[in-house]
């Protein structure tokens, strides 16, 4: 390399200026490197967000139905509380948790025989079996 035609002052040795342009080279190929390695994470980050999604979505599944074994109206309650209320599945768990107060209360009164509210009762934890196995990601109210 001639020193002169890349107008450097003389006093500047050539290992120096390769020095220089090897720093220059690493450091951009080092850069492209940490470019390629952000754009993986934030695809790792997504995926993970995404699973973590599925996880919650998954686990409300799970505790609505465990907590509906020996306690219906608390599974309805919950089931409502995590749901987004733009979701159309609000205003049937809504109409779902008003049904099972209606007929518990008018058994409760002595109105309607047990066969009657056990049949009822049936009707509500199959509907919210079939809800929560329609249930999707962007029904939950995730903050």
């Amino acid at each position: 390399m001639d020193v002169n035609k890349r107008k450097i002052p003389p006093n500047v040795s050539n290992e120096l200026i390769e020095a220089i342009f090897k720093v220059y080279a690493s450091s951009k190929e080092m850069f492209e490197n940490n470019e390629k390695d952000i754009y993986s994470q934030i695809d790792v980050e997504a995926e993970f967000q995404k699973n973590d999604t599925d996880i919650k979505l998954s686990g409300l599944k799970n505790m609505v139905k465990e907590t509906m074994i020996n306690r219906l109206d608390s599974a309805l309650s919950l089931f409502k509380l995590n749901i987004s209320d733009k979701s159309d599945m609000y205003d049937e768990a809504i109409s779902l948790l008003s049904r099972f107060n209606r007929i518990t209360s008018t058994f409760q009164k002595g109105l309607i025989e047990f066969n009657l509210y056990d049949r009822e009762i049936i009707k509500i934890e199959n509907a919210l079996l079939y809800m929560l196995n329609r249930l999707e990601i962007r029904d939950l109210n995730i903050k």
